[in-house]
């Protein structure tokens, strides 16, 4: 099933400057603040699949011109239902993650590596990706949305073109 809602998207910079954008996945490049992005989903077997594409249109080379260090790419996606309950695993240290059993989207823990929703009728499973260089996760949303992260854990960066 193809995603058909508008996402919101906060890119943190370094030198403190944030950038939100709107766009709806699989639709045209939102250009703004000299940000390109384009975040499409395809079927990967039996999988729909995120992918994100990011880009400085800055043609500056500078170590400040890019990604800040820690948390740079929030996307909060929208749902249409919410689940009757959620098994969150996260990251509970270092090397160790445990299950959190949780009834709203705004109570997964910060760091989820793995979300299984159940529904009245179905239960679905959401997995962030690690990518090359960045990893996804997802943290607390709000009671209609998921919140997911990316972070490569240092700064500068200046294209990404990863999974979700």
């Amino acid at each position: 099933m193809m995603y058909d809602k508008a996402v919101k998207c906060v890119i943190e910079q370094q030198k403190d400057s944030v950038t939100e954008l709107e766009l709806r996945i699989n639709h045209e490049e939102v250009k703004s603040d000299g940000l390109n992005l384009y975040i499409r989903e395809d079927r990967y077997g039996e999988c729909d699949r995120g992918l994100i594409d990011l880009t400085f249109e800055s043609e500056e080379l500078s170590e400040f011109n890019g990604l800040a260090f820690q948390t740079p790419i929030h996307i909060y996606l929208p749902v249409d239902e919410t689940p009757v309950s959620v098994t969150a695993l996260y990251m509970f240290g270092s090397w160790w993650s445990r299950p959190a059993f949780v009834q709203k989207l705004s109570d997964i823990p910060d760091k989820t590596q793995v979300a299984l929703f159940k529904y009245a009728d179905r239960f679905a499973c959401f997995v962030p990706t690690v990518g090359d260089r960045f990893k996804a996760y997802l943290t607390s949303g709000s009671d209609n949305g998921l919140h997911l992260v990316l972070s490569a854990l240092y700064g500068g960066i200046n294209e990404v073109h990863e999974p979700l």
